[in-house]
């Protein structure tokens, strides 16, 4: 199974457990990849996915930190979940370095 193919099962997994945080990291990457693809005119590569998902990744620390500067709790919580599932879509030394940076 492709990443496009576990994408796809874990979102329609995450809508039938009504998992919204898992659902909405979901839909987020799948719209970066469809416009990725859209741009390219090509189906996107595995690799191609893993670098859209480390992407999200970072946009999704930048806005946590911003959020802990607010003091918005509620929102901190939801980017924590997002990055967590975020993560799991990525290789363990990806996934590490993207930790690192936040």
């Amino acid at each position: 199974m492709n990443l496009h193919e576990r994408l796809m099962a874990d979102l329609q997994q995450a809508m039938r457990s009504k998992d919204v945080p898992r659902r909405d990291a979901i839909r987020m990457v799948r719209a970066a990849i469809q416009n990725a693809e859209i741009e390219l005119q090509r189906q996107v590569s595995d690799q191609e996915i893993q670098g859209l998902i480390s992407r999200e990744i970072r946009r999704r620390a930048e806005a946590l930190e911003l959020f802990r500067k607010g003091g918005r709790q509620d929102l901190v919580a939801e980017e924590e979940a997002g990055l967590r599932v975020l993560a799991e879509y990525l290789p363990q030394t990806n996934t590490e370095q993207a930790t690192a940076e936040q």
